[in-house]
Order: C-alpha cells, then structure tokens, then sequence
C-alpha cells in the first residue's frame, strides 16, 4: 500500500492489487473476461559507507542490482469460475534470470470462499502479498530486520481465502498446507532447504483506516549440501560432542514463525508495525523482530522514519563452554558457528516518497545499522578487518507499476 489519503490511497491499493497474488482472489471469475496482464518494477542504486561489509551484495561501490527487478503476471480466466496465475520475476542479485514465482488455479468456491493450489506466496508477512512490488509500500525495501530472517517465500502446496463480516470490519482467513525446496546460501556456499508438513494460518482484520493481522507458520526441513556444515558437524560425532552437534544440526528439524502486525491511516499519518517470532531446532537460532514507522503525506510527498530491530534469543553459552574441551578445529568451528547465529542489531532508516506519477514513485531513504559488537551482523562482512562499527545504507529509487 502507498502511504497516501484519502482517494489516493484508495488508488493505490488498487493498482497495486492487481499486480498480486491476491488478484485471483479479489474479484469474481468471467470466463468472458480477457487475460489480463500486470507489471511493476523497480530501478533502484544502493551504497554503503564500509568497505568491509556487503549490504545484500552492495559494498562501498554503488551497487545498481540489490533492489533492482521487473515482475509479470498474468491471470488467465479458463472455466466457470476457474482462473489461473502466473507471476516472472527478474532480480538484479539473481542476474535478471526469469524466476516463476506464482503458478497457480484459483476456483471460486461461493462468493466469500476460493480456493486456491499450485506455487504460492506463504502469508508470513504483513506486506507478504505485495513482498516485491516497491510501488505498494513506503520504503524502498521491507525493513529487513523482520523481512531478512527467512530464506524462502513460496511453497507448493494450496490454501483458502475465507472472508466474512464483523461488525463494520471484514475478517479474512487464509489456511495453507504444503512444502517447498528453495536453494539456500550461507556463506557463499550452495545448498537446498527442504521444508515439508509446512501448514499455517493468516488472519486479516481491517476496515477503511485499520488492518490488524496475525499469522502462525510451522513445517519440518532440512539444510543440505554445505559441505563446512557437514564436515563439521561430523567431526564434532567423532570427537564425542554429540550435544554440540545435535545443537548445530540441520536435518529433521522443526520450525515455527508467527507475525502480528497493524496498518493505520488517520488523515494525513501513517502507522505500521509488525512483531515477529523465528523458532527452530538446530543450526539456524531462534530470533525475534520488530519495527514502527510513522509517515505523513503532504500533495506528493510521503517523508517517513522507522525504527527496528533484530535480537537472537537462543544462548549459546553451553556450547561455547565445550569448545574449550575440544580439539583446537572444532573449537575454533564451534565458536565461529556460535557467533555467526546470534544476530543483534538495531537500525533507524529516514526516507521521503515522491509520487511523480499515478503509478511511479520516487524514493530516497538513509539506513543507519548498529550491530552489537558480540553478534554477527545480518549483512555479510567482507574481510576480518570490520570491528562492529555502524553501517549507513544510502539508496535511490523510482517504484512503476504498469
């Protein structure tokens, strides 16, 4: 959503809902109707003030591929009631390769009830449906302190969109089930995240000035194919550490991820916030995150400031503690893993939204990062020589939909 008044706000959510997963579901089925077809995109320069870190891959150097894409949909109406849409996605980090992010049918199961199967967006989030559309929301990206803690945003599998009255409110409930094996990065290495029994459910309260939404995510997985982690963790086995491996370990684990979240438009302010909660077994370590922002719009312009945080709520303590009897390498890998999984940091990011046009924005936002000096950073550091020190993150941006 743009943060806008009155009309404008109105137009904006309508633009940007045709453009999202939720347009197989927002309207009812014509098979008289033509395909539609919807984009949106981003053209976005990143830099950051230290050369020994890499924001999302953008270092000292301006870095035109971070937040740069271009998005395509496509609803395609086939029988009574019946819909199918596909989305291609073109990142900048990914080398503008075409990614198929959603494919899936949408049946009209009554006018308050679809059904819905195939590749689709897992509602984690508060801005999960509109996760890559940059026009539908006031930054240039998500605030990654809640956005940054998931490596996988689709599944395969099906869900329910279930709407009913209350009051002068409407109530929107998603249930969802399925699996997914997104690739996953760690450190420059390749690996498969294979999560299975993945079930949830998304509640939506709003009305014209207020959406309230919670959601309560849990799926089985396994990280595969990193050699260091594997080789690790069987050095550990041979070493009779076995606690310490089961700790670090990343096959037949459980996870869970819940959100809650608000979106408030009085008159001329905008409020958002969102709380978010990571629990899992094993290597990857349980967190907690949240920010606030608060917005005012003025003709054109939307200036806007949020605060943030990302705190990880797993102790570490005993673990550590072993290493002091183990052989010098797996001490020094039980350490280096102990650190790289307590993420604390803090961020404050102060942005202005100019609305040029009816359907592109211009965006300028300053992020300061303050990592915790006992903590890994979220972003990736570069070379040993970094010490903790804050990081600031400058990015220009224009957000079009089409």
């Amino acid at each position: 959503m743009s943060v806008m008044t009155g009309k404008k706000m109105y137009m904006a959510r309508a633009i940007a809902a045709a453009v999202l997963s939720q347009a197989g579901v927002a309207s009812a089925m014509d098979t008289g109707s033509p395909i539609s077809v919807d984009g949106f995109g981003t053209l976005a320069a990143v830099h950051n003030d230290n050369h020994s870190v890499s924001f999302y891959d953008a270092d000292d150097r301006t870095d035109w591929n971070t937040d740069s894409m271009l998005g395509l949909q496509v609803k395609l109406p086939l029988l009574d009631r019946l819909s199918l849409t596909g989305q291609v996605v073109a990142r900048g980090y990914e080398n503008y390769d075409l990614q198929v992010e959603w494919m899936f049918l949408t049946y009209e199961a009554a006018d308050d009830l679809y059904l819905r199967g195939g590749r689709l967006r897992i509602p984690f989030f508060m801005f999960s449906d509109s996760l890559e559309v940059g026009y539908s929301y006031p930054w240039i990206r998500l605030p990654v302190d809640v956005y940054g803690q998931l490596g996988f945003t689709t599944f395969e599998g099906a869900d329910a969109v279930y709407s009913m009255p209350i009051g002068n409110m409407k109530l929107e409930l998603q249930p969802f089930a399925g699996s997914t094996k997104p690739d996953y990065i760690r450190s420059g290495q390749n690996g498969r995240l294979e999560v299975s029994n993945l079930w949830g459910l998304h509640a939506v309260l709003g009305n014209d000035w207020l959406e309230l939404h919670a959601s309560h995510t849990e799926g089985d997985f396994d990280l595969r194919g990193i050699d260091s982690i594997s080789g690790y963790l069987g050095g550990l086995e041979m070493a009779g550490f076995p606690a310490v491996a089961d700790q670090f370990g990343t096959n037949n684990r459980h996870g869970t991820f819940d959100g809650l979240g608000f979106d408030a438009n009085l008159d001329n302010f905008r409020l958002i916030g969102e709380y978010t909660r990571r629990g899992t077994d094993g290597l990857i370590a349980n967190t907690t995150g949240w920010y606030t922002t608060l917005a005012y719009t003025y003709k054109a312009f939307t200036p806007h400031i949020t605060f943030s945080e990302l705190k990880t709520t797993e102790d570490f303590s005993g673990e550590i503690l072993a290493a002091t009897a183990m052989p010098p390498m797996l001490a020094m890998g039980t350490m280096q893993f102990a650190h790289m999984n307590k993420v604390n940091e803090s961020s404050v990011t102060v942005g202005l939204r100019w609305d040029v046009a009816n359907n592109t924005a211009l965006k300028m936002e300053w992020q300061r990062i303050n990592p915790d000096n006992d903590s890994s950073p979220l972003f990736a550091v570069r070379d040993f020589t970094y010490a903790g020190d804050p990081v600031n993150v400058y990015s220009v941006a224009v957000d079009f939909v089409f």
